[in-house]
């Protein structure tokens, strides 16, 4: 579905187009009518990344973040596990659940590429300490290295008996270069590690690197998605990913089906978080700001009008 098409059929389309008469109240209503039911579903919350206002600090980043409406935003380990079980780390996780609470936000997501059993449980004890609802890893290894696959499935299922200690969801998503760098390859990792701990990750960038349908490949993981990339590009004429500037990168900037993107989550079922990513290094925050707003009211109206 392309974007005008959603937004013709959809009350969320009534407001942006509606000088435009472009969306018919009926439409809209039968669209609405023909959303899944999300009874008993979490809401999808809305999260910015504090990538977004790289090299910040959090504690500057924060006040942002919630002034362009997001849920919640990402939380690197980092310093905290040099620091882990010491004074130090306790002071640590006090000042950042200080700011996140201060600004009413939470953190909804965190990473770490470790393998070993020690050095995993200590991101998990931290994340659980930090209110953390999903810790997202990649596969490692690299592409076309078809021998060290089994490897992998040990290692990561490893890491998901340990998620599941903590019930905090682990997440794995395709990348270029990597190990699993398609939609097909994320699907049989998450089949084999055979985890409900265990899921998939989506990210935009790396999908269209595959030369991949972003539509389609949501559809493909919703069932085992634990979390969700959002962001938008433009596209050459003939159809090939662009890599985009910071500018066009806003969801509605761009070329991708935001809506049908967001359609294929909600149809699936997700109940994840749902993050804005990377526009560009030390941007100013006047400029980073309303481009922010921009792709949370975007995100948001598709949301509201699919129940999710």
């Amino acid at each position: 579905m392309k974007r005008r098409d959603f937004l013709k059929s959809t009350l969320s389309g009534a407001a942006v187009l509606g000088a435009c008469s472009l969306a018919p109240a009926g439409a809209a209503r039968a669209f609405a009518q023909n959303a899944p039911n999300r009874e008993g579903k979490k809401k999808i919350k809305l999260g910015a990344s504090a990538m977004l206002f790289k090299p910040r600090e959090l504690e500057t980043v924060a006040p942002y973040i919630k002034a362009a409406g997001f849920d919640g935003t990402t939380v690197v380990l980092k310093t905290l596990l040099e620091n882990f079980g010491t004074s130090k780390w306790k002071e640590e996780i006090t000042r950042l659940k200080t700011i996140a609470s201060d600004n009413g936000l939470g953190f909804l997501s965190s990473g770490g590429d470790g393998r070993n059993p020690d050095q995993v449980r200590r991101c998990f004890e931290t994340a659980a300490e930090l209110g953390v609802p999903v810790l997202c890893t990649s596969s490692g290894g690299k592409t076309g290295d078809e021998a060290s696959y089994n490897k992998t499935v040990d290692e990561l299922g490893a890491m998901a008996r340990i998620a599941a200690e903590y019930k905090i969801p682990l997440a794995s998503k395709s990348h270029e270069g990597k190990l699993i760098h398609t939609t097909a390859g994320t699907l049989r990792l998450v089949k084999d590690v055979n985890n409900p701990w265990f899921g998939a990750d989506i990210d935009p960038y790396h999908v269209f690197l595959a030369g991949e349908s972003l539509t389609e490949s949501a559809k493909l993981l919703a069932p085992w998605l634990k979390y969700a990339h959002a962001q938008d590009y433009r596209f050459h004429p003939d159809g090939k990913f662009k890599k985009s500037s910071p500018l066009e990168r806003a969801c509605g900037r761009g070329d991708v089906d935001i809506p049908g993107y967001v359609k294929a989550l909600v149809d699936g079922g997700f109940d994840g978080p749902l993050m804005v990513e990377h526009y560009g290094d030390s941007m100013d925050l006047n400029v980073v700001l309303p481009l922010a707003s921009q792709g949370h009211g975007y995100l948001r109206a598709c949301l509201k009008l699919l129940g999710g």
